[in-house]
């Protein structure tokens, strides 16, 4: 008899374990066509009798058994639509993005029929269609497929953009200066100390959720620009509980396990930080106080900076890493509200060389002024955070979004030129160093005030932006180029150290309240709100 009871169980546990594992859950987001959520829609799974309501961002789920389906979506004021060929795969994730057309007001109970390839395609180019403004995109799903490391790469793959220096964009042919970055619904300050523009290359493509980029000017939008506003919106609530890690190598044939040069670096630069070793002397003074001293206490002054940092130092270059990590949780409550986190770390390290690069400045007829080679040795390191927070509940949510990247750049030039006008042969050595450091906080609101469709949203957000360039030094030797014999001399003029910093601090709030409005056939949205910075 034990052994019966014994078998039974086991039976019992092994059949409960395989309808377990033949299960697999179906997310999705609706939409209509102007590519805003649609809280309150219906989502019915057929032939299973299961019914869902979408929440305030329009997502749904169900958790069902592996197969194929068809899901019915109907809400007041749109027109039904029947998708058909939704697979769920057993333990899987699988996501759909439905649009909902408006219905006229002497439309019959009509339902449209679409398949769930078409309906993705309809998804990704509703918002373009239908935006009051001209506008072009990029969405997380075809980042994903490419090899993009940082923003200012993933904006090159948008119509109408360009990348210069791979980090300031180009709109309809108009420079940095007159274009707008924006993260989620906050404005970012200039990256830059001598002119308006911000570097993309700061936020790692892995953090992104999309990218648009307006092209022309609509009440809702800031007036700060000529050519685009480019918005960078981060990763959201997520739709089930997921751990990821990511590590990739990448080997230079012309740089990795090659010979490295520069003048040493601290322990903790593969963080993205200095140690403080390359920072300004704290004896040094203003310069309002620095012009009032005599010549004889500048000298003395001069000697509290380190001699030794022109060192040269001959490392191996080793390969690419990049090192990501990213934690999705989603908790759901009693009460149907639900709380969402998405961390995410990222890492990058690469030390690449550029050898035998041309240099060169030549007057109208092509005759140089001078001209040589120049070796690049390029150590750089890009670290960031991600941390979003949110709650949702019926029509109502709540975020708290986090952004914080840290940039490294330790550039070590070695040029040899040929100096035709001063008839000189010059030896020049540079090291550059670029620290770039950006936060990004919000705490926003949507909350939809009534079943017609009638939002209210708010933002209040604050930035921190820091770029510094701590010592930067160069050190130029020169020597007769008619007497191949002469020794090279330090040249005073094209011989020296520079320290600079730019701190820029912004403090903004947002809100806006949207009432939508049915005028015969077509439905208009009258958008009220205003904005400070």
């Amino acid at each position: 008899m034990a052994k019966h009871v014994t078998s039974l169980l086991f039976v019992c546990f092994f059949l409960a374990a395989t309808s377990f594992a033949q299960t697999g859950k179906l997310n999705g987001r609706i939409l209509n066509e102007n590519n805003e959520p649609l809280s309150g829609a219906t989502v019915l799974l057929e032939g299973t009798g299961k019914t869902v309501a979408a929440d305030v961002e329009g997502r749904f789920s169900f958790r069902q058994a592996a197969g194929t389906y068809v899901i019915v979506v109907s809400r007041v004021g749109y027109t039904k639509k029947s998708i058909a060929d939704v697979t769920v795969k057993a333990n899987e994730e699988s996501v759909v993005e439905i649009v909902l057309q408006r219905s006229k007001s002497n439309e019959l109970d009509v339902t449209v029929r679409s398949s769930i390839k078409r309906e993705s395609t309809n998804a990704l180019i509703a918002f373009q269609k239908n935006n009051t403004a001209m506008s072009s995109g990029i969405a997380a799903d075809f980042i994903r497929r490419t090899p993009d490391k940082n923003t200012g790469e993933v904006l090159k793959r948008v119509s109408g953009a360009s990348i210069q220096d791979n980090k300031y964009v180009i709109v309809r042919g108009l420079s940095d200066r007159y274009n707008q970055a924006m993260i989620n619904s906050a404005l970012m300050p200039s990256s830059e100390p001598d002119k308006k523009a911000f570097s993309f290359d700061l936020i790692p493509s892995s953090m992104i959720d999309n990218i648009i980029i307006n092209k022309t000017a609509t009440p809702d939008l800031p007036g700060e620009f000529a050519g685009g506003l480019v918005q960078v919106n981060t990763r959201d609530i997520p739709t089930r509980n997921v751990l990821t890690v990511g590590i990739s190598i990448g080997y230079n044939s012309q740089s990795t396990f090659k010979p490295f040069t520069n003048n040493g670096r601290s322990s903790i630069d593969w963080l993205g930080f200095d140690n403080g070793d390359r920072s300004l002397p704290s004896v040094v003074p203003s310069i309002e106080e620095f012009r009032s001293l005599t010549d004889a206490q500048k000298i003395d002054l001069t000697q509290q900076f380190r001699g030794d940092v022109y060192a040269e130092r001959s490392t191996t270059a080793l390969p690419i890493t990049t090192v990501t990590l990213g934690w999705s949780n989603v908790k759901n409550f009693k009460n149907g509200g639900k709380f969402g986190t998405v961390v995410s770390l990222y890492h990058r390290n690469a030390m690449v060389m550029y050898d035998d690069v041309e240099r060169g400045r030549f007057e109208f007829v092509r005759s140089p002024i001078f001209s040589g080679t120049e070796t690049q040795n390029r150590y750089s390191v890009n670290a960031g955070v991600l941390a979003n927070f949110s709650y949702v509940k019926g029509r109502h949510k709540i975020s708290f979004r986090n952004i914080f990247n840290q940039f490294y750049e330790d550039n070590y030039f070695t040029r040899e030129l040929n100096n035709t006008g001063r008839l000189q042969i010059v030896n020049l050595r540079s090291s550059f160093v670029n620290q770039r450091s950006l936060y990004s906080g919000q705490l926003e609101g949507e909350h939809q005030l009534s079943k017609s469709g009638m939002k209210f949203t708010w933002n209040g957000n604050a930035s921190y932006n820091n770029k510094s360039q701590p010592d930067f030094r160069t050190a130029q030797y020169v020597r007769s180029s008619d007497n191949p014999n002469s020794k090279f001399e330090l040249d005073d003029d094209d011989s020296r150290r520079f320290f600079s910093k730019l701190n820029d601090y912004s403090v903004g709030a947002n809100g806006a309240l949207s009432i939508p409005l049915q005028i015969g056939d077509y439905r208009q949205v009258v958008k009220v709100g205003g904005s400070t910075l």
